[in-house]
């Protein structure tokens, strides 16, 4: 079973036996990616924030929470909540442009580590993937069985009922479909910003 990972910079879906989770903000993440996320410390900048990402690891530009050092890029943003939440954070500022020192219509922003509350849907969707992997890993022959690594909360929840499995599966599901949408928009963005930026070269 193919998943999307979380992280802007991951592209495509990821093989089932490449299932980790973030070290941060427990939310479906490959392996890869979570390997790139720890390759390195998270060092604070001259403004006073950290200069990567907290939820793919990567530069770029980034919003800047207002109650800690944390940062998260629009990419990520954009890819795991889409335009309109965007937009919500930083306003409707000019490409490139920071919300540091002055968040959209005086709202101050709190990242998603400070307020867990916009991710936990993709927390209970991860949850629930997890879950089913264990159950259809249940059927394996001894040996063969997926290796993903779950959070750090402990042992995976067991399944109740089919019915709640099933319903698990299909929220989760819907929502992998909705950020393959997303991330297909964000492609067609970057396509179109880089025709831009080649047009104003000739």
């Amino acid at each position: 079973e193919a998943f999307i990972c979380s992280a802007a910079r991951c592209e495509g879906k990821c093989k089932a036996e490449d299932l980790s989770t973030h070290p941060l903000l427990n939310v479906s993440m490959c392996k890869a990616c979570v390997k790139y996320y720890s390759s390195e410390p998270f060092d604070i900048g001259e403004e006073g924030y950290e200069e990567n990402c907290r939820w793919c690891g990567d530069g770029g530009d980034l919003v800047g929470c207002n109650d800690c050092v944390k940062n998260f890029c629009r990419d990520c943003i954009l890819a795991n909540f889409g335009e309109a939440e965007l937009r919500k954070i930083v306003g409707e500022e000019g490409e490139g442009e920071d919300t540091w020192e002055v968040p959209p219509d005086g709202t101050e922003w709190k990242c998603y580590c400070c307020d867990a509350a916009p991710i936990q849907h993709l927390q209970e969707a991860h949850t629930a993937l997890l879950a089913r992997l264990e159950a259809e890993d249940e059927g394996l022959p001894s040996g063969s069985k997926r290796k993903t690594r779950a959070s750090g909360r402990g042992k995976l929840r067991k399944i109740k009922s089919d019915k709640e499995l099933g319903e698990e599966a299909l929220r989760a599901r819907a929502l992998e479909e909705e950020r393959v949408e997303r991330r297909a928009r964000l492609e067609a963005l970057r396509l179109a910003r880089q025709n831009e930026e080649a047009e104003t070269l000739l």
